[in-house]
């Protein structure tokens, strides 16, 4: 651990507030919460680089992270306490359907592939107290051989809607948003 820490001007001050040479202390010169700067395109190439992890240049991996950590990242634990004997969870299991709605009838997409498809996303939603907006975001990652002439994409989708408590016009707007998105990618007319 120590070495870890290493050339970090604040390891000494506290050690239990460093992770991999990263300071994690929050900023005494910032006010409030931190700004968040993680965009919906951020969030895409995220899931991208997660899912073709084998794939892409060493340089673009997530640091340090393995093939298995992927995998449990995107399935799941293989032997979780809540389902023994059985790989379930992660971004395979998105309570969102956004892109299984945009992409259209997945029960004739699923016997034409034999179920050699994947989708993995992530949901996140709120009410935003300090914007007064309900919002809603969807990122994911898709790979459907047998849809047309074969699809591999990564997508994300954000609904900001004031005053949107229930979330109810966000959800609308993001899964129309999706579903415009993905029919403009089957029909041709997204290149």
């Amino acid at each position: 651990r120590s070495s870890t820490l290493a050339g970090c001007p604040a390891a000494e001050e506290s050690r239990s507030s460093h992770v991999g040479g990263c300071d994690l202390r929050p900023d005494p010169a910032k006010d409030g919460p931190y700004f968040n700067s993680l965009t919906p395109l951020a969030l895409a190439e995220a899931h991208r680089r997660l899912a073709l992890h084998r794939e892409v240049d060493h340089s673009i991996r997530f640091p340090s992270a393995t093939w298995a950590d992927a995998q449990t990242l995107l399935y799941g634990a293989e032997n979780s306490q809540y389902f023994p004997g059985l790989q379930w969870g992660g971004l395979s299991t998105d309570p969102a359907i956004y892109i299984q709605s945009g992409l259209g009838d997945m029960a004739s997409m699923d016997a034409a592939s034999n179920g050699q498809w994947r989708i993995f996303s992530k949901l996140g939603a709120g009410y935003s107290t300090s914007r007064s907006r309900g919002e809603i975001i969807t990122a994911g990652y898709g790979c459907v051989p047998s849809l047309g002439s074969g699809y591999e994409f990564t997508i994300a989708a954000r609904a900001s809607v004031p005053l949107d408590v229930t979330l109810a016009t966000a959800e609308d707007h993001l899964q129309d948003s999706v579903e415009k998105v993905l029919t403009a990618m089957r029909t041709g007319r997204l290149g």
